[in-house]
């Protein structure tokens, strides 16, 4: 058992809100950042940086191979390895994030003395065999030392030869990005056909943005992405605030009526979880964007039926916002969730119906209807965001008690700090 795992706390409600909230930096825009300065020649400043368990684990495994990294402030200046990385000495532990997995593997690959990449029991059991048969294509015969697909997983050395390979999409896009990012500095140009449908396409969208930012362009046409054999350019990255993390200030507006303002995450944000404001205002809620920020007036009104694959880490949050709104709401196509920290499908529907909620997994998604809730302690299967969901919930719902709060501390240490602050 983890430590935290027997802890609790409870939510207290309050009413319509006023509040103006400033998040940190995006999870999946500062891992990205920070593999490709650390493939950079000289140092890079990434400037507004999430510090969580997650990016944390990236920059252990980055270390191991060579990148430096010196925190200060809201600045993480990365001094890389130009491409040219070191063997590492030891198994790189990487914890619970999946993230770190999938990204750093193809990576592994650059090393010239093999790797050993592990994680906690849940890392364990989340599947790396779609990526691993494509790392098969261009050269890199990874292994998972379990033999059911799994971490551990094992990169020997020969470096990444380059060419065509196919990968599924359907289980994570994290394999495609994971393979882009690191195969400008493959031995030949890489070609990569995606086997449709892709999920979570907005996150490939970011990892493209983010290396154009840093001088690699790739071309893509009719779900084949072309990478050129070249280099990432130095330079200093600004990331934006995590809209995962903006979900929840959001919702808590939804719910409860009122305004909050979330500074920085403007209408020209790269990232796919921005268009979360779009569903709330299916709900009834109003949006309107200034002051480099997005404003958010609820409460929401009637239940949505809408496509989630674009956003599927945002499924917990719309679940306890349908859950205490009139009407049915129906989530669709993303059964992916069901290999995330947890099987988010379950544990949503066990916690809603834990309050008395109205909710039935349907295949690919939820059907939620709207009702009366009752408080409950919350399990949160040390899954981050069915933890800062339901707290959300609890603002509106009494006697609510989250356990294992210290989950978030994967994607949003300091949750519980602007949770606490919203008014």
């Amino acid at each position: 058992m983890k430590s935290g795992e027997n802890s609790e706390r409870p939510v207290k409600t309050r009413g319509p809100l006023k509040s103006a909230v400033k998040l940190p930096g995006s999870k999946s825009i500062t891992a990205r950042a920070l593999l490709i300065a650390s493939l950079c020649e000289e140092p890079v400043r990434v400037e507004n940086p999430l510090d969580s368990d997650d990016i944390r684990r990236m920059m252990d495994g980055l270390r191991a191979f060579g990148s430096g990294f010196r925190v200060e402030d809201d600045v993480i200046e990365v001094s890389g390895t130009g491409g040219k990385l070191e063997a590492p000495v030891n198994p790189i532990f990487l914890g619970g994030s999946g993230t770190a997995m999938r990204l750093l593997t193809p990576y592994a690959s650059l090393a010239p003395g093999g790797s050993l990449l592990d994680g906690d029991s849940r890392l364990r059991e989340r599947p790396m065999e779609d990526l691993l048969e494509a790392l098969t294509g261009i050269g890199v015969m990874a292994e998972s030392l379990g033999g059911n697909g799994c971490p551990p997983i094992r990169v020997p050395p020969g470096g990444l030869k380059g060419g065509f390979t196919r990968v599924k999409g359907w289980v994570s896009s994290q394999y495609l990005s994971g393979i882009l990012l690191s195969a400008p500095y493959a031995a030949q140009p890489v070609t990569v056909e995606v086997i449709p449908p892709l999920s979570s396409r907005p996150y490939v969208d970011i990892t493209l943005r983010v290396m154009e930012s840093f001088g690699v362009r790739v071309e893509e046409e009719n779900g084949v992405f072309r990478v050129p054999k070249g280099k990432y350019r130095n330079g200093a990255y600004r990331v934006e605030p995590d809209a995962s993390s903006a979900s929840y200030a959001l919702a808590a507006a939804a719910l409860l009526g009122g305004e909050v303002f979330v500074e920085g995450l403007g209408s020209e944000s790269i990232q796919g979880d921005a268009r979360f404001v779009g569903v709330l205002e299916k709900m009834g809620c109003s949006i309107a964007y200034r002051d480099g920020g997005v404003e958010l007036r609820g409460p929401a009104m009637s239940g949505v039926d809408v496509d989630m694959n674009s956003m599927p880490d945002l499924v917990p949050t719309l679940s306890v916002v349908a859950a205490a709104t009139e009407g049915v709401t129906r989530i669709r196509n993303v059964e992916h969730l069901r290999v995330k920290e947890s099987d988010r499908l379950s544990s949503v529907t066990q916690e809603l119906r834990k309050m008395g909620g109205l909710v039935e997994e349907a295949g690919d998604g939820l059907v939620i209807r709207g009702g009366e809730l009752h408080g409950a302690a919350i399990d949160t299967y040390n899954d981050h965001r069915i933890a800062m969901a339901f707290a959300v919930l609890g603002l509106r719902v009494p006697g609510v008690t989250i356990r294992n709060p210290g989950c978030v501390n994967k994607s949003f240490p300091g949750f519980w700090e602007v949770f606490e602050g919203m008014q």
